[in-house]
């Protein structure tokens, strides 16, 4: 290999690089010909500060070593047998496991071990080692969740059908918020439980497309655009929309909220008062799907939840739909790896002034136009 050849991961979770301690830009790892040199130049206050290390490359094997344990510390290195299973205590015990898979805040791909939150990836990989354990004999998935991203939501959903579909019960435990997105994931559940102060529902799709014209002409702010045709920069924040565009959105919304629709009507016909017939279902549900949020009683009398619980309630009704008398209740934990400690030292919380939350990359998420399955209320 060549000198300072880039070092890139084949792990496609690891888009992300590590985050660097505050004020610190990490650079690439840098590979000498002749000798293994492992080093990270932060940046801070545009003066580089490279940190290097030097082994002699007389021993190979203990450089694909350093090498491995470098790529697991920045997160790159990612795979089931680096997960535990760690038991709840006071919550059952022997040979059967049931696990509890939390999902809380916005909906969405993206982060990776050490940065906040791991997103609907961790999720899903967590129910799949669920699914391929023959040990787990059900799942209890707890929401605390506005809703999210579209795409997100549904990779939970079918990851919870999968679980059904191999005979493993699946019980939604909504807690103070399982909204849109959320009540999507819910859909998928045997079971579905809230309290009864929950806000749940959100049935619907929206699309958010700031617009900071005035803003940009204010500080002299402007935006040049050649693009390959009229509709390519549809949705751009810089010049208001046109009546066609809204309309060629207003489509793909409608298309969004029929397959919302769909999948509620699927998981929740014959329940409570919702007709076993699909065509009834869909016309008993639809008046409730325009986006409204429902209190946990209010869905109840309306079908959209199946009673009321905590946790306690909820690992009940995966052992009744199991017909355990005893299990082992556990979470999945990430294992604790060298030189994790790095990692952790490069991470750092987000920035909060006066209580608002500055983080960059919810602002950056909250500036692109999209479609969401979201409660934008709370």
């Amino acid at each position: 290999m060549t000198s300072n050849a880039r070092q890139r991961s084949a792990d496609p979770a690891c888009d992300t690089p590590a985050k660097a301690p505050s004020g610190l830009t990490p650079e690439p790892f840098l590979l000498g010909a002749e000798s293994l040199m492992l080093q990270p130049v932060f940046v801070h206050d545009r003066r580089p500060i490279p940190l290097t290390w030097s082994f002699p490359m007389r021993h190979p094997r203990f450089a694909c070593v350093l090498i491995f344990f470098a790529l697991a510390a920045a997160g790159c290195i990612s795979h089931d047998r680096n997960w535990r299973q760690t038991a709840i205590e006071e919550e059952g015990s022997g040979s059967a496991r049931i696990a509890v898979v939390d999902i809380s805040g916005p909906i969405r791909f993206g982060g990776g071990r050490f940065s906040e939150g791991g997103g609907m990836e961790e999720v899903c990989r967590q129910l799949r080692m669920a699914e391929q354990d023959d040990a787990v004999k059900a799942v209890v998935v707890t929401l605390d969740t506005p809703g999210g991203d579209v795409v997100a939501s549904d990779a939970v959903h079918a990851r919870l059908l999968a679980l059904r579909a191999k005979g493993k019960p699946v019980v939604a435990l909504q807690r103070s918020i399982c909204a849109s997105g959320g009540y999507y994931i819910s859909c998928a559940a045997d079971t579905v439980l809230c309290g009864k102060g929950t806000m749940t529902g959100s049935i619907g799709v929206i699309f958010m497309s700031p617009e900071i014209m005035g803003l940009a002409a204010k500080i002299g702010v402007g935006m040049n655009v050649i693009a390959s045709g009229p509709r390519k920069d549809m949705g751009s924040m810089f010049r208001p929309m046109k009546d066609e565009e809204r309309a060629l959105i207003q489509a793909m919304t409608d298309q969004l909220y029929a397959e919302f629709l769909t999948v509620v009507v699927q998981g929740r016909k014959g329940r409570g008062p919702v007709p076993a017939d699909a065509a009834a279902a869909e016309a008993k549900l639809r008046p409730l799907a325009d986006g409204r949020v429902y209190t946990g009683e209010q869905a109840l009398a309306l079908g959209l939840v199946d009673g009321f619980g905590h946790l306690p309630e909820a690992l009940a009704e995966a052992r009744r739909l199991t017909k355990l008398k005893e299990a082992t209740v556990f979470r999945y934990e990430r294992s604790s790896m060298a030189f994790g400690f790095i990692a952790d030292a490069q991470t750092h919380p987000p920035q909060v002034v006066n209580g608002l939350n500055l983080n960059v990359g919810d602002l950056t998420k909250f500036l692109q136009p999209g479609m969401a399955f979201l409660w934008t209320g709370n």
